[in-house]
Formats: C-alpha cells, structure tokens, sequence
C-alpha cells in the first residue's frame, strides 16, 4: 500500500498506484460517505499496526496521513469521521492488550469476551497463543516475548503507551484494567 499509493510529497494516498496507466489527476479522497475514505481507513491502519508491532515508523506514517489532510478536515469535522477516529487514536491515550494462554483454554475466551462486550477504540490486542502459532506472533509482536504465563494460567497484561500494569489471572481486576480511568468532577 505504502509503496504504489503513498504520496510523498503531499502525504496521504493516492487511490491510483504508482504501476497503473497514468490519468490528468491522480485523485485522493478523504470525503467519509457510506464507506469510510481509504485514506482515513489507511491512516488509522497505519497507526493500529505500528502500535501493535512497537513499529515507530508506520505511527509516524499513519500520522503524516493525517497531518496532510488536517486542514481540509478542520473546515468540516462532520464530513470525515473516520478521519477523526483516527486522530483520536493518535491523541491517545492507547492501550495495548495482551492475553497469554491458549486459545480455547475457559480462562481465555472469558478475558477475550472481556475485551469484545467494551468499546475500546483506542486499544489495540493480540492473543499470545501458547504452541504453534506462539512463535509467529513473538516475531511479528516482538514485545510479547515477555508477556507469557507466569502460573500456567490465561494472563492479561494491560499496558498504557507500552507501560504495563502488573499481568493478571483475576477476571474482575482485568475488568478493572480495562476501564478507563475515573474523571475528576472538579
């Protein structure tokens, strides 16, 4: 995606690639109809994906998407919420979410339903699946190495901007976790 559509000098993506017969303009939309823009699906993508893998340079790009598109979007906000979804990832704060254990294991998909029954647009999760899979997930999320099972349990680790809260087997603390923190009525 990056290398056939990625404008670099304006930032953002083209919705033509780079190999395709060349047109008089080559056009990027932005516009959030029915079906989000491919540049707004794109930047958060893009920021998703860096998050998840500690990848600092596809952040970077994911926020380069955005910062080209910023003033068009500040005009009218309520035309791009997709966009704006986005830039509401990169204002954080993100949480990153890792349940160690196996796949079926009760324990397990109780804490992933835990995630799944909350809206957590800022979060983003993988499942560091004990066997098999275990070895392919270190090497696309290499920080997971870490992130094991202390007791032969399903473990949670919650983390804030890659700072984490101690691993936990306790269903309810994981619940506590994963809610946001209390404001302030001051």
């Amino acid at each position: 995606m990056i290398e056939r559509f990625w404008d670099e000098q304006a930032s953002g993506f083209f919705l033509r690639g780079k190999d395709e017969s060349p047109l008089i303009v080559r056009l990027k939309e932005i516009y959030d109809g029915a079906i989000p823009s491919g540049n707004s699906v794109a930047a958060l993508v893009l920021l998703k994906l860096g998050r998840l893998t500690a990848d600092r340079q596809l952040e970077e790009l994911g926020r380069r998407a955005l910062e080209g598109f910023a003033q068009t979007v500040g005009h009218a906000p309520f035309n791009y919420p997709q966009m704006l979804i986005a830039w509401d990832f990169v204002v954080g704060p993100t949480k990153e979410i890792v349940i160690a254990g196996e796949p079926s294991a009760l324990q397990t998909v109780k804490m992933v339903r835990a995630i799944h029954d909350r809206f957590l647009p800022r979060t983003v999760t993988v499942m560091h699946s004990v066997g098999p899979d275990q070895q392919a997930i270190e090497a696309l999320v290499p920080y997971v190495k870490a992130q094991g099972l202390p007791s032969n349990e399903s473990t949670a680790y919650v983390c804030e901007n890659y700072i984490c809260n101690l691993p936990t087997t306790d269903l309810e603390r994981f619940a506590d976790l994963l809610e946001p923190p209390a404001r302030s009525t001051i």
